[in-house]
């Protein structure tokens, strides 16, 4: 049952165990492949053990999946600001609103 695995990922999270979290959301990947939540927890994880490339590549699989997911564009910028990146990558991010207009 994928809500009870997000779930059960969701108390992990908040208990910050990672490794715990990672496993559950590759098995929810593996299930449904097009899970928005499931793509953010995986880069959640990836920035908490320092991977920031590899949360930059699960991050943007998962906007692609849900435009409007502001803790996947939060965490993004977080991932960018630690690879020293400038602020020159967030002024071609466009952002959209619930009724998918640009903001």
């Amino acid at each position: 049952n994928i809500t009870a695995l997000l779930g059960l990922a969701e108390i992990y999270e908040k208990q910050q165990r990672w490794v715990k979290v990672l496993k559950i959301a590759r098995q929810i990947t593996t299930i449904e492949p097009n899970n928005p939540f499931a793509h953010y927890l995986l880069a959640v994880t990836y920035y908490n053990e320092k991977k920031h490339q590899k949360s930059i590549s699960v991050l943007e699989k998962s906007l692609a999946l849900q435009q409007n997911n502001f803790p996947a564009l939060l965490l993004l910028a977080k991932n960018y600001f630690s690879l020293g990146k400038d602020k020159s990558y967030f002024q071609e991010t466009t952002i959209y609103n619930a009724e998918n207009q640009v903001i």
